[in-house]
């Protein structure tokens, strides 16, 4: 059964509000948004775009139509049909929602949405399309959401601390081992958990927390949780298929460590199906002591500083032996090619 225009089912005094969504290209007049509620790729023309901007949480249906009859020289009974029609279709989208001016509740969560989004616009932009090569991206999206895992670390006071590829990044290049593609951080079972409580509910729309909870075919051995950029993809591993029903965005992976031993150093890298997942890397696991972990210290990764392990070099050298020497030259490459303009689509 078709739906009703929107028009005849709402009042000129309802409020269509923007749904989350981030413009892709425009191209001949037709533009591609990101819906980022539905993951959902969208194209609309010119002038659907000009009617969902001026959905804005604050203007009426009658302010809008409005608004356009003295734009386009025309009387408002004559182009609102059009509107509504058009109104229909974003809502039938899911590019705008409805509530009524009384209703305060909606209207102040709404609200809390778009400071939210300003928020990080403002602090953390993604300058991704300031770079032209594709390493040069994703180390720029990579960056910027180690960044925002900071902020939130620091204002909730939670902590973590950099490891693996990314903490002999920090190390050797004061930065991303060249052909990097990911970032690696640890953290204690105690502060995942303020993470969750804290700091994940107010990740910005474009980073997805993904879990087994969060993404029903991510059962990933090892980690357990990652952050994604919803604007990017890998191609993944191997003779795998090109895509993978698991969001696939470029990631940071998110070690969880149980437990440490007090005094001794005892690292094990047997591998065993049973390894711990909470502190363990590609099959193998490792128990630190926990003066090796903490007190933190900070170095410089890029252009901010860090918290890496008290005894990086300790855990460096179990990890990778003589870290300070570059691998050979055929194999300084990236594992898997990464895509930092294409959205994950399942």
């Amino acid at each position: 059964m078709e739906k009703n225009n929107c028009y005849n089912i709402c009042k000129d005094s309802d409020i269509p509000t923007r749904a989350p969504y981030r413009y892709l290209k425009n191209k001949n007049n037709l533009f591609s948004l990101h819906n980022l509620n539905s993951d959902n790729i969208i194209n609309i023309n010119q002038t659907t775009t000009l009617i969902l901007e001026l959905c804005d949480g604050k203007r009426s249906i009658s302010d809008i139509v409005n608004i356009l009859a003295e734009a386009f020289t025309k009387k408002p009974d004559n182009i609102k049909g059009d509107i509504s029609n058009c109104l229909n279709q974003l809502e039938q989208l899911g590019l705008i929602l409805y509530y009524k001016k009384n209703d305060e509740e909606i209207a102040k969560k709404n609200e809390i949405i778009k400071k939210n989004r300003d928020f990080y616009e403002n602090k953390f932009p993604d300058i991704r399309e300031t770079q032209k090569a594709a390493l040069k991206q994703t180390h720029v999206i990579l960056l910027r959401m180690l960044k925002i895992f900071n902020y939130l670390a620091e204002k909730h006071t939670f902590h973590y601390w950099l490891t693996f590829g990314t903490l002999l990044g920090a190390v050797r290049h004061k930065g991303f081992i060249p052909w990097d593609i990911d970032i690696d951080i640890a953290m204690t079972r105690k502060d995942y958990n303020s993470f969750l409580e804290k700091g994940a509910p107010n990740l910005p729309e474009d980073i997805f927390f993904q879990t087994s909870e969060t993404d029903p075919f991510y059962n990933h051995p090892t980690t357990k949780a990652k952050l994604r950029d919803k604007y990017s993809s890998y191609k993944e591993f191997g003779k795998q298929e090109s895509f993978c029903k698991y969001h696939c965005g470029i990631q940071m992976d998110i070690m969880i460590y149980d437990n440490f031993l007090q005094e001794t150093f005892e690292p094990n890298n047997k591998k065993t199906s049973e390894a711990p997942s909470n502190i363990n890397h590609e099959g193998f696991y490792y128990i630190f002591s926990k003066k090796d972990i903490f007190p933190l210290k900070y170095l410089e990764f890029e252009d901010a500083k860090f918290p890496v392990p008290n005894n990086y070099h300790k855990i460096l050298t179990l990890f990778y032996g003589n870290y300070l020497k570059l691998p050979p030259r055929k194999k300084r490459t990236p594992n898997r090619e990464v895509k930092p303009l294409t959205p994950h689509m399942p």
